[in-house]
């Protein structure tokens, strides 16, 4: 995640107002893995990120199905389109605070979401929030 700063004011403005948002990297791809292990991204996919319900950022997946997104107070929805149609939407949120501990269950949990899985099986209980 790293901080990127957008100006509100005219260029050469001598009065400051910037903006300071999040940005993080979304992947977009075909199975779970781990980068450079082969191709998995999926490449030229629409997607717009909005907030508050305005669109805020518009454009396509790259070559390995990344997104650079801006997060704005904390969260913002991220939506996939099939021409102009939301096909899915995701709220995605800056979570600043540490991971558990790996012995932990909920620890476990969250670095495998961090790897791309989805985990499902609630009734072995493994997907209690």
């Amino acid at each position: 995640m790293i901080l990127e700063a957008i100006g509100r004011l005219v260029r050469n403005s001598t009065l400051f107002n910037t903006l300071n948002t999040r940005k993080v990297e979304i992947v977009l791809q075909m199975s779970p893995g781990k980068p450079g292990t082969d191709k998995r991204g999926i490449k030229d996919l629409d997607w717009q990120v909005s907030k508050d319900g305005a669109v805020i950022q518009t454009g396509k997946t790259t070559d390995d199905g990344k997104v650079p997104m801006r997060i704005r107070g904390g969260e913002s929805i991220l939506q996939w389109l099939v021409g102009t149609t939301v096909v899915a939407e995701y709220r995605v949120r800056i979570r600043d605070t540490a991971m558990e501990a790996v012995t932990d269950q909920r620890g476990q949990l969250r670095r495998l979401r961090v790897l791309g899985y989805q985990i499902r099986a609630q009734w072995h209980g493994w997907d209690r929030r």
